[in-house]
Protein backbone atom coordinates (compact mmCIF):
# COMPACT_ATOMS: atom_id res chain seq x y z
CA UNK A 1 0.00 0.00 0.00
CA UNK A 2 2.65 3.01 0.82
CA UNK A 3 4.76 1.93 -2.04
CA UNK A 4 2.02 2.28 -4.61
CA UNK A 5 0.90 5.59 -2.51
CA UNK A 6 4.88 7.12 -3.34
CA UNK A 7 4.53 5.77 -6.91
CA UNK A 8 1.37 7.61 -7.06
CA UNK A 9 2.64 10.89 -5.46
CA UNK A 10 6.16 10.99 -7.43
CA UNK A 11 4.56 10.33 -11.02
CA UNK A 12 1.59 13.48 -9.85
CA UNK A 13 4.41 15.64 -8.77
CA UNK A 14 6.36 15.44 -11.97
CA UNK A 15 3.52 17.01 -13.39
CA UNK A 16 3.69 19.74 -11.56
CA UNK A 17 6.68 21.80 -13.19
CA UNK A 18 6.84 23.05 -16.32
CA UNK A 19 10.24 22.27 -16.24
CA UNK A 20 11.76 20.07 -13.71
CA UNK A 21 15.68 21.26 -13.64
CA UNK A 22 14.88 23.89 -11.19
CA UNK A 23 15.52 24.49 -7.30
CA UNK A 24 11.44 24.87 -7.31
CA UNK A 25 10.93 21.95 -8.74
CA UNK A 26 13.72 19.97 -5.80
CA UNK A 27 11.54 22.12 -3.19
CA UNK A 28 8.09 22.89 -3.61
CA UNK A 29 6.94 18.89 -3.93
CA UNK A 30 8.81 18.28 -0.61
CA UNK A 31 7.67 21.33 0.89
CA UNK A 32 4.00 20.46 0.91
CA UNK A 33 4.48 16.50 2.33
CA UNK A 34 6.31 19.00 5.36
CA UNK A 35 3.51 21.07 5.54
CA UNK A 36 0.74 18.10 5.92
CA UNK A 37 3.47 15.93 8.29
CA UNK A 38 4.11 19.03 10.72
CA UNK A 39 0.34 20.03 10.52
CA UNK A 40 -0.55 16.17 12.01
CA UNK A 41 2.32 16.68 14.40
CA UNK A 42 1.25 19.73 15.51
CA UNK A 43 -2.53 18.84 16.00
CA UNK A 44 -1.74 15.85 17.86
CA UNK A 45 -0.07 17.70 19.88
CA UNK A 46 -2.77 20.28 20.88
CA UNK A 47 -5.03 17.05 21.26
CA UNK A 48 -2.67 15.81 24.09
CA UNK A 49 -1.99 19.30 25.86
CA UNK A 50 -5.00 21.40 24.71
CA UNK A 51 -2.30 24.08 25.00
CA UNK A 52 0.91 25.36 23.99
CA UNK A 53 2.97 26.11 26.66
CA UNK A 54 5.87 29.11 25.79
CA UNK A 55 8.76 25.95 26.95
CA UNK A 56 6.81 23.54 24.21
CA UNK A 57 6.85 26.18 21.75
CA UNK A 58 10.65 25.87 21.59
CA UNK A 59 10.90 22.29 21.32
CA UNK A 60 8.29 22.00 18.00
CA UNK A 61 6.64 23.76 14.92
CA UNK A 62 4.30 25.91 15.42
CA UNK A 63 1.14 25.59 12.58
CA UNK A 64 -0.44 28.94 12.31
CA UNK A 65 -4.31 28.00 11.51
CA UNK A 66 -3.80 30.16 8.09
CA UNK A 67 -1.03 27.72 7.71
CA UNK A 68 -2.48 24.62 8.72
CA UNK A 69 -3.47 21.31 6.44
CA UNK A 70 -6.48 21.68 6.68
CA UNK A 71 -6.70 25.44 5.43
CA UNK A 72 -5.03 24.77 2.30
CA UNK A 73 -6.79 21.21 1.33
CA UNK A 74 -9.98 23.44 1.54
CA UNK A 75 -8.53 26.15 -0.65
CA UNK A 76 -7.12 23.79 -2.52
CA UNK A 77 -8.65 23.76 -5.81
CA UNK A 78 -8.82 27.82 -5.89
CA UNK A 79 -7.30 29.65 -8.76
CA UNK A 80 -4.82 31.26 -5.81
CA UNK A 81 -3.56 28.10 -4.27
CA UNK A 82 -0.15 28.73 -4.77
CA UNK A 83 -0.47 32.64 -3.32
CA UNK A 84 -2.32 30.79 -0.48
CA UNK A 85 0.37 27.98 0.11
CA UNK A 86 3.43 30.65 -0.40
CA UNK A 87 1.43 32.99 2.52
CA UNK A 88 1.21 29.74 4.51
CA UNK A 89 5.06 28.94 4.04
CA UNK A 90 5.86 32.74 5.29
CA UNK A 91 3.72 32.20 8.90
CA UNK A 92 5.20 29.19 9.60
CA UNK A 93 8.52 30.92 9.10
CA UNK A 94 7.09 34.41 11.01
CA UNK A 95 6.09 32.26 14.23
CA UNK A 96 9.62 29.99 14.15
CA UNK A 97 13.02 31.42 13.82
CA UNK A 98 14.76 28.57 12.61
CA UNK A 99 12.71 28.27 9.84
CA UNK A 100 12.83 31.51 8.18
CA UNK A 101 14.25 31.41 4.97
CA UNK A 102 13.78 27.38 4.89
CA UNK A 103 10.69 26.56 3.40
CA UNK A 104 9.83 27.02 -0.37
CA UNK A 105 7.46 30.14 -1.43
CA UNK A 106 7.32 29.39 -5.25
CA UNK A 107 4.02 28.03 -5.37
CA UNK A 108 3.17 30.93 -7.23
CA UNK A 109 5.86 30.73 -9.79
CA UNK A 110 5.24 30.62 -14.02
CA UNK A 111 6.89 27.52 -13.43
CA UNK A 112 3.88 25.88 -11.85
CA UNK A 113 0.70 24.59 -13.38
CA UNK A 114 -1.88 25.12 -10.93
CA UNK A 115 -4.34 22.34 -12.10
CA UNK A 116 -1.45 19.99 -11.55
CA UNK A 117 -1.09 21.42 -7.74
CA UNK A 118 -4.02 21.04 -7.04
CA UNK A 119 -4.68 17.56 -7.99
CA UNK A 120 -1.01 16.42 -5.87
CA UNK A 121 -2.12 18.61 -3.10
CA UNK A 122 -5.82 16.71 -3.05
CA UNK A 123 -4.15 13.33 -3.56
CA UNK A 124 -1.97 14.05 -0.27
CA UNK A 125 -4.98 14.83 1.54
CA UNK A 126 -6.54 10.80 0.61
CA UNK A 127 -3.49 9.50 2.49
CA UNK A 128 -5.27 7.60 5.20
CA UNK A 129 -5.49 9.93 8.44
CA UNK A 130 -4.56 7.18 11.05
CA UNK A 131 -1.70 9.64 12.91
CA UNK A 132 1.38 7.19 13.05
CA UNK A 133 1.13 5.48 9.88
CA UNK A 134 0.23 8.82 7.90
CA UNK A 135 3.50 10.50 9.07
CA UNK A 136 5.52 7.19 8.77
CA UNK A 137 4.15 7.56 4.70
CA UNK A 138 4.68 10.62 4.54
CA UNK A 139 8.34 10.50 5.84
CA UNK A 140 9.38 8.04 3.35
CA UNK A 141 7.81 9.69 0.31
CA UNK A 142 9.50 12.69 1.49
CA UNK A 143 12.80 10.54 0.95
CA UNK A 144 11.76 9.10 -1.69
CA UNK A 145 10.39 12.03 -3.81
CA UNK A 146 13.75 13.85 -3.23
CA UNK A 147 15.99 10.84 -4.62
CA UNK A 148 14.14 10.32 -7.73
CA UNK A 149 14.39 14.11 -7.79
CA UNK A 150 18.39 14.24 -7.64
CA UNK A 151 18.42 10.96 -9.52
CA UNK A 152 16.36 12.84 -12.63
CA UNK A 153 18.73 15.73 -12.27
CA UNK A 154 21.63 13.50 -12.76
CA UNK A 155 20.35 12.04 -15.95
CA UNK A 156 20.26 15.30 -17.27
CA UNK A 157 23.39 16.11 -16.45
CA UNK A 158 22.69 19.08 -14.28
CA UNK A 159 25.13 19.21 -11.10
CA UNK A 160 26.26 15.93 -11.47
CA UNK A 161 29.24 15.58 -9.04
CA UNK A 162 27.69 18.29 -6.69
CA UNK A 163 24.48 16.92 -6.23
CA UNK A 164 25.58 13.12 -5.73
CA UNK A 165 24.30 11.32 -2.64
CA UNK A 166 24.90 7.85 -1.81
CA UNK A 167 22.61 5.00 -2.50
CA UNK A 168 20.17 4.37 0.56
CA UNK A 169 21.27 0.94 1.27
CA UNK A 170 25.10 2.14 1.49
CA UNK A 171 23.79 4.93 4.02
CA UNK A 172 22.54 2.02 5.83
CA UNK A 173 25.46 0.11 5.71
CA UNK A 174 27.12 2.98 7.12
CA UNK A 175 24.84 3.92 9.88
CA UNK A 176 25.15 0.12 10.65
CA UNK A 177 28.66 0.03 10.87
CA UNK A 178 28.70 3.03 13.14
CA UNK A 179 26.53 1.40 15.41
CA UNK A 180 25.16 5.39 16.70
CA UNK A 181 23.52 4.90 20.28
CA UNK A 182 24.39 7.64 21.83
CA UNK A 183 26.81 11.55 22.16
CA UNK A 184 27.38 13.48 19.48
CA UNK A 185 26.91 12.67 15.56
CA UNK A 186 28.44 14.41 13.01
CA UNK A 187 27.90 14.72 8.92
CA UNK A 188 30.40 17.47 7.99
CA UNK A 189 29.00 17.50 3.94
CA UNK A 190 24.88 16.38 5.20
CA UNK A 191 23.10 17.63 1.71
CA UNK A 192 19.25 16.29 3.10
CA UNK A 193 20.04 14.75 5.88
CA UNK A 194 20.05 11.05 5.05
CA UNK A 195 22.65 10.05 7.29
CA UNK A 196 21.70 11.57 10.10
CA UNK A 197 17.59 10.73 9.65
CA UNK A 198 19.23 7.04 9.27
CA UNK A 199 21.40 7.42 12.39
CA UNK A 200 18.43 8.28 14.14
CA UNK A 201 15.93 5.81 12.90
CA UNK A 202 18.70 3.21 13.28
CA UNK A 203 19.32 4.35 17.22
CA UNK A 204 14.98 4.13 17.66
CA UNK A 205 15.06 0.39 16.26
CA UNK A 206 17.83 -0.91 18.23
CA UNK A 207 18.62 0.89 21.16
CA UNK A 208 17.02 1.71 24.19
CA UNK A 209 19.22 4.88 24.47
CA UNK A 210 17.62 8.19 22.63
CA UNK A 211 15.41 10.15 24.44
CA UNK A 212 16.28 13.40 23.13
CA UNK A 213 18.98 14.04 25.38
CA UNK A 214 21.69 11.66 25.08
CA UNK A 215 21.98 11.74 21.28
CA UNK A 216 23.14 15.18 19.48
CA UNK A 217 22.99 15.87 15.98
CA UNK A 218 25.37 18.38 14.19
CA UNK A 219 25.47 18.72 10.02
CA UNK A 220 27.32 21.56 7.80
CA UNK A 221 25.80 22.05 4.01
CA UNK A 222 27.61 24.65 1.64
CA UNK A 223 24.61 24.46 -1.50
CA UNK A 224 21.65 26.27 0.01
CA UNK A 225 19.06 24.57 -1.50
CA UNK A 226 20.44 20.93 0.15
CA UNK A 227 20.05 22.66 3.02
CA UNK A 228 16.69 23.86 3.23
CA UNK A 229 15.41 19.99 2.32
CA UNK A 230 17.87 18.62 5.13
CA UNK A 231 16.00 21.35 7.71
CA UNK A 232 12.55 20.11 6.61
CA UNK A 233 13.69 16.20 7.07
CA UNK A 234 15.38 16.49 10.37
CA UNK A 235 12.58 18.11 11.71
CA UNK A 236 10.07 15.23 10.06
CA UNK A 237 12.08 12.55 12.30
CA UNK A 238 12.04 14.82 15.74
CA UNK A 239 15.50 15.91 14.92
CA UNK A 240 16.46 19.76 16.50
CA UNK A 241 18.25 21.92 13.37
CA UNK A 242 19.95 24.22 15.76
CA UNK A 243 23.07 22.57 15.28
CA UNK A 244 23.01 22.23 11.72
CA UNK A 245 24.34 25.26 9.87
CA UNK A 246 24.72 26.49 6.03
CA UNK A 247 27.53 28.62 4.71
CA UNK A 248 28.55 29.05 0.94
CA UNK A 249 31.89 27.59 1.93
CA UNK A 250 32.60 23.45 1.98
CA UNK A 251 33.03 22.49 5.84
CA UNK A 252 36.87 22.09 5.41
CA UNK A 253 37.14 25.77 4.04
CA UNK A 254 34.48 27.30 6.66
CA UNK A 255 34.72 25.30 9.44
CA UNK A 256 30.80 25.82 11.68
CA UNK A 257 31.92 23.48 14.07
CA UNK A 258 35.29 23.96 15.15
CA UNK A 259 35.04 22.88 18.53
CA UNK A 260 33.13 19.77 17.90
CA UNK A 261 34.25 16.70 19.17
CA UNK A 262 31.69 13.93 17.56
CA UNK A 263 31.42 10.84 19.09
CA UNK A 264 30.30 8.91 15.15
CA UNK A 265 30.95 11.10 12.13
CA UNK A 266 29.23 10.11 8.61
CA UNK A 267 29.93 11.33 5.85
CA UNK A 268 30.58 11.45 1.86
CA UNK A 269 33.45 12.83 0.58
CA UNK A 270 32.96 16.43 -1.06
CA UNK A 271 33.34 16.65 -5.34
CA UNK A 272 36.93 17.29 -6.32
CA UNK A 273 38.20 17.11 -2.57
CA UNK A 274 41.57 15.36 -1.76
CA UNK A 275 41.41 12.62 0.57
CA UNK A 276 44.34 13.55 2.96
CA UNK A 277 42.92 16.30 3.79
CA UNK A 278 39.65 15.41 4.00
CA UNK A 279 40.55 12.83 6.20
CA UNK A 280 42.80 15.45 8.70
CA UNK A 281 39.67 17.24 8.93
CA UNK A 282 37.75 14.16 10.22
CA UNK A 283 40.12 13.23 12.49
CA UNK A 284 40.29 16.91 13.99
CA UNK A 285 36.69 16.41 14.76
CA UNK A 286 36.15 13.04 16.17
CA UNK A 287 36.38 12.39 20.13
CA UNK A 288 39.27 10.10 21.78
CA UNK A 289 36.79 7.30 21.31
CA UNK A 290 35.42 8.31 18.04
CA UNK A 291 34.71 6.42 15.17
CA UNK A 292 34.50 7.97 11.43
CA UNK A 293 32.67 6.04 8.33
CA UNK A 294 32.87 7.68 5.41
CA UNK A 295 31.73 7.18 1.49
CA UNK A 296 35.12 7.92 -0.28
CA UNK A 297 36.28 7.55 -4.09
CA UNK A 298 37.76 4.18 -4.69
CA UNK A 299 40.67 5.59 -6.65
CA UNK A 300 41.67 8.30 -4.06
CA UNK A 301 42.27 5.25 -1.83
CA UNK A 302 43.29 2.20 -3.50
CA UNK A 303 45.17 1.28 -6.78
CA UNK A 304 44.27 -1.77 -7.86
CA UNK A 305 46.75 -4.33 -10.28
CA UNK A 306 45.20 -7.20 -11.21
CA UNK A 307 43.54 -8.71 -8.29
CA UNK A 308 45.17 -7.36 -5.64
CA UNK A 309 44.54 -3.55 -3.84
CA UNK A 310 47.18 -1.48 -2.69
CA UNK A 311 46.33 1.34 -0.12
CA UNK A 312 47.98 5.00 -0.15
CA UNK A 313 50.66 4.77 2.27
CA UNK A 314 49.80 8.44 3.15
CA UNK A 315 46.49 7.44 4.41
CA UNK A 316 48.15 5.24 6.75
CA UNK A 317 50.31 7.57 8.25
CA UNK A 318 47.69 8.47 11.49
CA UNK A 319 47.48 5.07 11.68
CA UNK A 320 43.64 5.66 12.12
CA UNK A 321 42.94 2.93 9.10
CA UNK A 322 40.76 0.38 10.88
CA UNK A 323 38.42 -1.11 7.98
CA UNK A 324 37.90 -0.53 3.84
CA UNK A 325 34.89 -1.95 2.58
CA UNK A 326 34.61 -1.68 -1.29
CA UNK A 327 31.64 -1.53 -2.76
CA UNK A 328 30.49 -2.99 -6.49
CA UNK A 329 30.15 -0.19 -8.90
CA UNK A 330 26.74 -1.27 -9.82
CA UNK A 331 25.68 0.36 -6.46
CA UNK A 332 25.67 3.64 -8.33
CA UNK A 333 24.28 3.58 -11.85
CA UNK A 334 23.66 7.11 -12.08
CA UNK A 335 26.97 8.44 -11.00
CA UNK A 336 29.23 5.71 -12.83
CA UNK A 337 31.80 5.78 -9.85
CA UNK A 338 33.54 3.28 -8.13
CA UNK A 339 33.32 4.24 -4.20
CA UNK A 340 34.47 2.13 -0.83
CA UNK A 341 33.72 3.01 2.89
CA UNK A 342 36.54 3.92 5.05
CA UNK A 343 36.19 3.47 8.89
CA UNK A 344 38.82 5.71 10.76
CA UNK A 345 39.12 5.38 14.38
CA UNK A 346 41.56 7.17 17.20
CA UNK A 347 41.29 4.80 19.81
CA UNK A 348 43.26 1.40 17.50
CA UNK A 349 45.80 1.03 20.25
CA UNK A 350 43.81 1.43 23.45
CA UNK A 351 44.24 -1.81 25.58
CA UNK A 352 41.38 -1.08 27.49
CA UNK A 353 37.64 -1.11 27.17
CA UNK A 354 35.69 -3.70 25.03
CA UNK A 355 37.83 -2.94 21.80
CA UNK A 356 41.26 -4.59 21.11
CA UNK A 357 44.52 -3.36 20.09
CA UNK A 358 44.82 -3.27 16.29
CA UNK A 359 47.54 -0.66 15.46
CA UNK A 360 49.37 -3.14 13.31
CA UNK A 361 46.54 -4.32 11.18
CA UNK A 362 43.37 -3.01 8.70
CA UNK A 363 40.12 -5.21 7.98
CA UNK A 364 39.44 -5.61 4.32
CA UNK A 365 35.71 -6.49 3.10
CA UNK A 366 34.65 -6.77 -0.07
CA UNK A 367 31.00 -6.36 -0.61
CA UNK A 368 30.99 -7.19 -4.32
CA UNK A 369 29.80 -11.11 -3.80
CA UNK A 370 26.97 -10.22 -2.00
CA UNK A 371 25.68 -8.68 -5.37
CA UNK A 372 25.20 -11.56 -7.55
CA UNK A 373 23.48 -12.66 -11.19
CA UNK A 374 23.16 -11.38 -14.37
CA UNK A 375 20.89 -8.51 -13.09
CA UNK A 376 23.27 -7.20 -10.68
CA UNK A 377 23.40 -3.57 -11.87
CA UNK A 378 19.53 -3.06 -11.04
CA UNK A 379 20.12 -4.84 -7.10
CA UNK A 380 21.11 -3.32 -4.03
CA UNK A 381 22.39 -4.32 -0.98
CA UNK A 382 19.91 -6.14 1.27
CA UNK A 383 19.17 -6.30 5.15
CA UNK A 384 20.93 -9.16 5.72
CA UNK A 385 23.83 -8.34 3.67
CA UNK A 386 24.55 -4.55 5.38
CA UNK A 387 23.83 -6.77 8.87
CA UNK A 388 26.74 -9.35 7.88
CA UNK A 389 29.22 -6.68 6.87
CA UNK A 390 28.68 -4.57 10.17
CA UNK A 391 28.61 -7.36 11.98
CA UNK A 392 31.61 -8.79 10.41
CA UNK A 393 33.84 -6.07 11.10
CA UNK A 394 32.05 -5.39 15.05
CA UNK A 395 33.28 -9.37 15.61
CA UNK A 396 36.86 -8.27 13.81
CA UNK A 397 36.99 -4.94 16.25
CA UNK A 398 35.53 -6.49 19.90
CA UNK A 399 37.53 -8.19 22.26
CA UNK A 400 35.27 -11.12 22.56
CA UNK A 401 34.46 -10.78 18.82
CA UNK A 402 34.33 -13.97 16.92
CA UNK A 403 35.82 -12.86 13.58
CA UNK A 404 37.37 -15.10 11.20
CA UNK A 405 38.76 -14.28 7.52
CA UNK A 406 36.36 -15.56 4.81
CA UNK A 407 38.19 -16.02 1.25
CA UNK A 408 37.00 -13.46 -1.59
CA UNK A 409 34.77 -11.34 1.45
CA UNK A 410 37.06 -10.19 4.14
CA UNK A 411 40.28 -10.60 5.65
CA UNK A 412 42.88 -9.12 8.16
CA UNK A 413 45.71 -7.10 6.77
CA UNK A 414 49.12 -6.66 8.51
CA UNK A 415 51.22 -3.14 8.15
CA UNK A 416 54.28 -3.29 7.25
CA UNK A 417 57.08 -1.23 8.29
CA UNK A 418 57.11 0.75 5.09
CA UNK A 419 54.03 1.96 6.19
CA UNK A 420 52.17 0.25 3.12
CA UNK A 421 50.22 -2.70 2.62
CA UNK A 422 48.28 -5.03 -0.17
CA UNK A 423 45.73 -6.96 -0.31
CA UNK A 424 44.24 -9.57 -2.76
CA UNK A 425 40.72 -11.34 -0.67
Amino acid sequence: MEDVIREALCESSGKIFKRNDTISSTLCVPGLIFLKHMTHVYDKLLEELHTVSEDVKEKVLIIPSNAGWAYILEKAYSSDIGTYLDEAMQAIGTVNKSFQSILPQEYSSRNINGRELSKFINMLGEIPADHCKTNEILRHSFDYIIRRKLSFVSQTGIYLKETFHAPKCVERLMVAIAGPEEGKIFDPCCRFGSLLVESKNYINENSHYFNGVNVKFYGQESIFSFYRLCCMHLAMHGIDIDHVKWNSERSINLDMHRELKADIILGVQPYNSSIIPWIDYVLSHLSRKGCAVLLISKNSLLIKNGKEYRVDKKCLEHNCVDCIVTLPGTLFPMAGISACILIVAKNRGVKKGKYRYRRNEILFIDAAPLIKGKNARNKELRMNDINEIASTYHQWREKQGDYRDKKGFCKIVKISAQNCMSIEL
